[in-house]
């Protein structure tokens, strides 16, 4: 039987790799935009976008100077609706794997802050997909 902080490390390991995966497909996808831009001097030399792929439903979600698209809804609606701090914190531990020290320097706050923060971020971020999967589609 797995104890409470086996769970807990899957859980946290779940976020990590969603968050990051989210994240290089987001940076794979500008990649391919930008590969795309065309400069016409015509058009009073601004760059435009053509794109051949069909639009898709994207969930993007403003972290931090970022904007990062998760794919996956149950974790972008347990995201969207937490404190901005939390998910900030969550982002920068689980997503992009940053230390609780560089997180600190990063958000300007003590490293005590962060730790405070990271725990129940975790925790309602477990919850509120745990919500989002008992509901019926």
């Amino acid at each position: 039987m797995r104890d409470e902080t086996d769970v807990m490390k899957m859980f946290s390991a779940y976020v990590r790799i969603s968050l990051k995966n989210c994240s290089l497909n987001y940076i794979r996808k500008e990649r391919r935009r930008k590969a795309h831009e065309v400069l016409s001097p015509d058009l009073d030399g601004k760059y435009y976008t053509m794109q051949d792929d069909f639009p898709t439903q994207n969930n993007i979600l403003q972290i931090m100077d970022s904007a990062i698209c998760i794919r996956q809804d149950l974790l972008y609606d347990a995201l969207r609706k937490m404190e901005k701090r939390r998910r900030e914190v969550a982002y920068m531990s689980f997503g992009l794997g940053m230390s609780d020290q560089k997180i600190a320097e990063t958000m300007q706050i003590p490293r005590s802050t962060v730790q405070r923060i990271k725990k129940p971020a975790l925790e309602e971020l477990r919850e509120k997909m745990k919500e989002g999967m008992e509901k019926p589609p």
